[in-house]
C-alpha cells in the first residue's frame, strides 16, 4: 500500500509542480503588465522553482531512491504545491475577495502579493529537504554495504 501511494503522490507531484508554475506565471504575468515592470524582475519568484525542477530532473535521471521512495516527501511536495494552485485560485477565481472589485482586474493582486514570500520560503524548504535526502540516500547505501561485507 505504501508502494502505490507513493507511485501516486510521485506522479501527482511532477504535475502539481507544473500546473502551480503555470499559474504563478499567469498571476505574476498580469501582476508585472499592472505595475509596468519587466518580467526580468521577477525572476526571484521563478527561481524555486526553476531549482527545484533541476533537482526533481536530477532525481529522475540518477534514479535517487532515498528521495523517490520517500513517502512523506513526496506527500509535502503535493500538499505545498496544491497550496500554491489554491493561492492562485483565490487570487483569481474567489468573487469574496473585496479587493478585486474596485482594481477591476479580476485578480487580486494585494492578496497574492502577501504571499509569494511564504509560498518561496515553502519551495526553499523542499530544496533544502530534497537535497538533504539525496545526500541522507547515499549514507544510507553506504552503511548497508559496509555492514554486509562485515557480515561476509
Amino acid at each position: 500500500m505504501k508502494r502505490i501511494l507513493n507511485g501516486c503522490f510521485y506522479v501527482l507531484k511532477w504535475i502539481l509542480l507544473f500546473g502551480s508554475f503555470a499559474f504563478t506565471l499567469y498571476i505574476v504575468t498580469f501582476m508585472y503588465k499592472r505595475l509596468e515592470k519587466s518580467m526580468i524582475e521577477s525572476i526571484p519568484v521563478f527561481l524555486p522553482y526553476l531549482i527545484l525542477f533541476i533537482l526533481f530532473s536530477i532525481n529522475l535521471v540518477l534514479n535517487q531512491k532515498a528521495v523517490k521512495n520517500d513517502l512523506f516527501y513526496n506527500f509535502t511536495c503535493c500538499f505545498v504545491f496544491a497550496l500554491f494552485i489554491y493561492v492562485g485560485y483565490r487570487a483569481v477565481f474567489d468573487s469574496y475577495m473585496v479587493a478585486r472589485i474596485p482594481l477591476g482586474y479580476e485578480i487580486n493582486f494585494n492578496y497574492y502579493s502577501d504571499m509569494i514570500s511564504p509560498l518561496q520560503i515553502m519551495l526553499y524548504g523542499l530544496s533544502a529537504s530534497n537535497i538533504l535526502l539525496m545526500f541522507t540516500g547515499t549514507k544510507k547505501k553506504e552503511k548497508v554495504e559496509s555492514t554486509v561485507k562485515v557480515a561476509k
